[in-house]
């Protein structure tokens, strides 16, 4: 009778569960459930299979709309129902999670037993690969750089990121990235790793059970610490208990937790890519994914560097002309107001992609132009003469060679000087800097050039952001500008541009793309490039919007105006999946099947910033 009284308890707690969103809804009101609504037997079961006691189905016994989540010892899924293969005797727990308009809701941790060890389950080529196969072990050490497989032991990668989305790049034999999703592959320096980082190891063993270890050798106590693994092959998930996967210092109290819901992102015969995620309210920052990038122990004890040529950056067909022009040869370049420096790798790969002062991280302090500003490099291709002005007035001469691979060698040293914080711009060993990037506007002239100071330990450059003073180019000092109208997909994140039109004067123009809607939230925006550079207090306005051939009622002053990608270019965000403008009423309205058009007239002066 007890029993029978708590089941029906349990079936009405499960009843105002549906009486409380509407057959369509996937999420519930925060007040409609609590853990103990989530029960078994009622909210879900665990059942083990009929053929295989190891294998166990858990199966949600809500309605369908629901949306359900499982913690369980392979880690985290979304999905009515889970099915966990589990090798090795003992007790596991699982919970279930039920998405609300409060986040998600979760059970109390629920138990099943495991009887019998089953050896198909820790077979094949990943579990000898992690762990060494059945009654092996393996340990795996910090990528440091200079296995010939990461750039160093961490990688940033967006929260979405899974095994699926990685791709190895072309000519390497373990430079794994994100498709679409790396963010940041620091140097193991520039993100704080320290060599006490790097002489820890972890171990996998599947020697009676699957057991897990790991020294940590850079203060994370305990320093020691032993436990279980669980490794779901299928998914490309893990979990520990008992300890904590092995991770950098500067890192250990950011993070949602170092124990469960793992991602393994690569795992090969002497690589292991394994992350979690970077918590929102403990780092202050948006949700990411840690990577952390491992080798195997035994590879590390037996690498012996190939000798392979460092890669270089590669510079535009007639690159030489472009930077020492041919009417006017003197050049006089000054350091970006947005972006002095940055660091590149040895292909030219910018490090960090900074863009504006806001973007520079307090560890090396934000651009100030009062600092460098009257620091100046004048190259004459004519005589091959160099000037250095310096902010105290003083200047240097000195001439220059410039070889076929863009790297000025100088014929004296030349003072150093101060950029940011404790970043000074400064000729490296051998009186030299090399061309790193050229950057061209949208008529085809150099608009800047990264010239980078090679590090003496480290494949990495110091690389100083040089921009041509006006006038510098021997043309116009201003050709106009470049709008163009861009559509994106949010479905595939698929960019597409449409013809460049020449903005030559204040008035009105029309942009316009062929492109048609497929899936997702549509993106549509207006881009004007580089209009805010010499016009800060410029405005765009929208005169007319076109989806296939029909214009659409819009209040302009509703529709958001923002700087775009660099801080120069004058965005209008038509359609704004992170916030449709009020003066819309769907995003139904944007889902052209043909084209899209948009009239606009821009004006350079309103006398103050029109930037939202």
């Amino acid at each position: 009778m007890k029993s029978l009284f708590k089941q029906s308890i349990a079936g009405m707690a499960v009843l105002s569960l549906v009486a409380a969103c509407s057959p369509d809804d996937h999420t519930l009101s925060a007040p409609a459930l609590s853990p103990e609504d989530l029960v078994e037997g009622i909210a879900f079961s665990i059942t083990h299979d009929s053929s295989n006691p190891n294998i166990v189905h858990l199966t949600s016994l809500l309605p369908d709309s629901y949306q359900i989540a499982w913690m369980t010892p392979q880690g985290r899924s979304l999905g009515k129902e889970r099915t966990l293969k589990i090798a090795f005797d003992g007790e596991y727990e699982v919970q279930m999670g039920v998405s609300t308009r409060g986040g998600y809701v979760w059970s109390n941790p629920t138990s099943f037993s495991i009887n019998d060890f089953c050896a198909d389950f820790v077979s094949g080529e990943l579990w000898e690969y992690l762990a060494g196969g059945a009654g092996g072990s393996k340990t795996w050490v910090p990528d440091n750089g200079n296995y010939g497989m990461k750039q160093g032991f961490y990688s940033c990668f967006d929260p979405s990121a899974v095994h699926a989305d990685m791709l190895l790049k072309d000519g390497t034999i373990g430079n794994w990235y994100a498709d679409g999703k790396t963010w940041w592959e620091p140097a193991n320096g520039d993100v704080g790793i320290t060599e006490d980082d790097l002489k820890g190891e972890m171990t996998f063993s599947l020697a009676g059970n699957a057991g897990y270890s790991v020294t940590f050798t850079n203060g994370i106590s305990p320093d020691q610490q032993t436990g279980i693994f669980n490794f779901d092959p299928d998914n490309m998930t893990m979990s520990l208990d008992g300890a904590e996967i092995f991770h950098a210092l500067w890192a250990d109290d950011k993070s949602e937790d170092w124990s469960k819901d793992l991602q393994v992102l690569v795992l090969t015969e002497n690589q292991l890519m394994i992350a979690n995620y970077r918590s929102e309210a403990l780092s202050g920052e948006d949700r990411c994914i840690y990577c952390w990038n491992f080798v195997s122990k035994e590879y590390a004890d037996s690498y012996v560097p190939g000798d392979v040529p460092d890669p270089e950056p590669v510079l535009p067909d007639g690159w030489k002309d472009d930077i020492s022009q041919t009417v006017i040869t003197s050049v006089k370049w000054v350091l970006s107001d947005q972006n002095p420096l940055d660091w590149c790798q040895l292909d030219g790969t910018l490090m960090n992609g900074w863009n504006s002062p806001a973007d520079y991280p307090d560890w090396l302090g934000t651009p100030d132009t009062s600092v460098y500003g009257d620091f100046s490099m004048t190259l004459d291709s004519k005589d091959n003469s160099a000037v250095f002005a310096y902010p105290d007035g003083t200047s240097v001469s000195t001439t220059y060679e410039l070889d076929d691979k863009g790297i000025y060698t100088f014929a004296d040293n030349v003072p150093a000087t101060s950029v940011i914080g404790w970043a000074s711009f400064e000729l490296d060993a051998n009186n030299g800097l090399r061309i790193m990037r050229i950057e061209k506007d949208p008529f085809g002239d150099v608009s800047g050039m990264w010239l980078g100071k090679r590090d003496p330990e480290k494949p990495e450059y110091l690389a100083y952001h040089f921009v041509p003073t006006a006038g510098s180019n021997g043309g116009e000092t201003n050709k106009g500008y470049v709008a163009t109208l861009n559509f994106n997909n949010t479905s595939d994140w698929t960019m597409v541009t449409g013809p460049q039109v020449i903005v030559k004067d204040e008035g009105t123009y029309t942009a316009s793309i062929d492109v048609t809607w497929t899936a997702g939230d549509p993106m549509l925006w207006l881009d004007v490039n580089p209009l805010l550079k010499d016009h800060p207090n410029a405005d765009v306005i929208l005169k007319d919007i076109k989806i296939d051939g029909s214009s659409i009622s819009f209040d302009d002053s509703a529709v958001s105006r923002c700087i775009g990608d660099d801080p120069t270019i004058y965005r209008r965000y038509i359609c704004n999946p992170w916030g449709l403008a009020s003066c819309f009423p769907s995003f139904d309205v944007f889902h052209p099947q043909s084209n899209a058009e948009v009239t606009f007239e821009v004006v350079y002066d309103t006398g103050a910033s029109t930037i939202e």
